[in-house]
């Protein structure tokens, strides 16, 4: 697997359909192919599902299963790849914070919970490296894209971490659940950044990692997460970024915003 084309994504988004499942999933992430297909009532499951294979083959949706349920999620990290094209890292910052205020204010009170053990939010990008390489910038480079922070952690299961700024001050905690190199990293996680967000519950994020051929699938994941609260307003674009950070360093050696 490859990052999708420019090409690729203008065609998957070029459908109405598909824009109407990507609509739906942006209003209610995480839902199941019988749920999505109401978005589009006119068509058969049939349709629906070449309809998310297509928006899954540009990597605009993600799928995972649960029992005899697939669920979808929606995975804009190619459309942030795509406007960095034109887009300085300020620019695309102060454009995305400004339209999820909006959204916020649009759609106050409308959000679900999701069941189970459903994550949040699931983004995922290719990065052109093999799983070892993702995981040293994972956990040894992050001043470099996760914000300009370190992380501070011996990385076993059960013990304490921390992610600080240079001047000494905490971004964020909790404590580390899974660790195996190249493929996982779970922790439950408490930001501090700022008074919003620390006294909101914490939650469980997970960095998935899978070998595609000479390259890596990147996944993360956030679980947990009340979609209502300040925090999930906040790490639902931010890991966004996070990723595709992560695969402009690795892929450039440039970090984020230079």
């Amino acid at each position: 697997m490859t990052s999708p084309s420019v090409d690729a994504l203008l065609a998957a988004l070029a459908h109405p359909a598909r824009q109407a499942l990507l609509d739906a999933l942006r209003e209610r992430d995480g839902q199941s192919l019988t749920e999505l297909g109401l978005a589009v009532p006119d068509l058969g499951r049939h349709a629906v599902l070449k309809h998310v294979a297509v928006l899954e083959a540009a990597q605009l949706v993600t799928t995972t299963k649960s029992g005899r349920t697939r669920h979808c999620y929606l995975n804009p990290t190619p459309l942030v790849a795509l406007a960095r094209r034109w887009l300085d890292d300020y620019a695309l910052g102060w454009g995305s914070a400004l339209v999820e205020l909006r959204t916020t204010a649009e759609t106050k009170g409308l959000a679900m919970t999701p069941t189970n053990d459903q994550p949040l939010h699931r983004h995922s990008v290719i990065i052109d490296a093999d799983p070892q390489r993702v995981w040293t910038a994972l956990t040894q480079e992050c001043a470099s894209w996760y914000f300009g922070t370190t992380l501070n952690s011996s990385l076993k299961p059960g013990s304490e971490y921390t992610y600080t700024y240079p001047d000494g001050r905490i971004a964020a905690q909790g404590t580390i659940i899974a660790a195996d190199p190249g493929q996982r990293l779970e922790m439950t996680f408490s930001p501090t950044w700022d008074e919003a967000v620390t006294k909101e519950p914490g939650f469980r994020l997970t960095w998935i990692l899978e070998a595609q051929g000479a390259a890596t699938l990147v996944t993360v994941e956030h679980h947990g997460l009340d979609p209502a609260s300040e925090t999930a307003r906040q790490v639902g674009p931010g890991s966004l970024f996070l990723a595709s950070n992560l695969k402009t360093w690795i892929e450039t050696g440039h970090p984020m915003g230079r």
